[in-house]
């Protein structure tokens, strides 16, 4: 099981037929994480690791049925974004099926909660909120980082938002989403310190673009703006992956970065 990356070390430089890019999206069952998961199980030699709630769903039956390129699998694991033990336990699953590195982890999986301004703000909310889309994600990373210290050139994406800016902040607020924004602002301060933190790895956050999902189709409607306003799934991905696979520490890394390539202030 250990031996792929054994030659993995001893020979960086001359990789073999039997190498896989490894990468692990979470929230994958629909929206952008399924986006991704079709996107890179599309290309061949990836092992394409993807976490949903439920193992026994429909969902995971439709992922399953989708047939990898050559040489591509698909594991699914069982990630439900509130617990604080399922990212090791899914981490440990992965490496009983032989997966003994992570190359690009996705932290795809997000909620919005309530959307409004500060007189808005249910606690409840807020505090549920701030687990799925902060707490998860560095529970994520702590599980997953002796995989990613096994990867030549590992990546950490943060599937971030626009309205997580505290600098353009005069820019967004006609939007007011107190909990999504201030959630988002804190997995981007974790994305930059990982940056920050582990030499090895490059780590950005990513702003998708207003994405015609179930959940930005809701913010549409919720701020009274126009259809036209959103961008497909396949646009989203599209750049996403892009952006993805052109990262580099030193151009990219701890940089928060729109679907398109441009560059946003924290």
């Amino acid at each position: 099981m250990r031996s792929e990356n054994t030659n993995h070390h001893h020979s960086s430089k001359q990789h073999t037929m039997s190498s896989t890019t490894n990468v692990l999206i979470t929230g994958a069952g629909r929206g952008l994480g399924r986006g991704f998961l079709t996107t890179f199980l599309a290309r061949p030699n990836h092992i394409v690791i993807g976490s949903i709630r439920d193992l026994d769903s429909t969902t995971a039956q439709d992922l399953r049925a989708i047939t990898p390129a050559s040489g591509s699998r698909l594991i699914l694991v069982k990630i439900e974004a509130t617990s604080t033990t399922d990212p090791a336990d899914a981490i440990r699953q992965i490496e009983a099926e032989g997966v003994s590195k992570l190359d690009v982890v996705i932290a795809n999986s997000g909620i919005t909660g309530t959307q409004g301004g500060l007189e808005t703000v249910d606690p409840a909310d807020f505090m549920h909120v701030l687990l799925v889309n902060a707490v998860a994600p560095t529970a994520l990373f702590n599980a997953a980082q002796p995989l990613f210290d096994k990867a030549e050139n590992p990546k950490w994406v943060s599937i971030s938002t626009l309205m997580a800016t505290i600098n353009g902040l005069e820019k967004t607020a006609a939007w007011p989403s107190v909990p999504y924004s201030a959630s988002k602002a804190a997995l981007n301060f974790i994305t930059k310190s990982i940056h920050i933190w582990r030499s090895n790895i490059t780590a950005i956050s990513v702003h998708p673009g207003f994405v015609a999902t179930d959940m930005g189709k809701s913010g549409i409607k919720f701020y009274n703006l126009p259809e036209e306003a959103a961008i497909s799934v396949e646009d989203s991905v599209s750049g996403v992956t892009k952006l993805i696979d052109n990262a580099t520490r030193a151009e990219h890394s701890g940089k928060f970065i729109s679907y398109d390539g441009s560059f946003l202030e924290w």
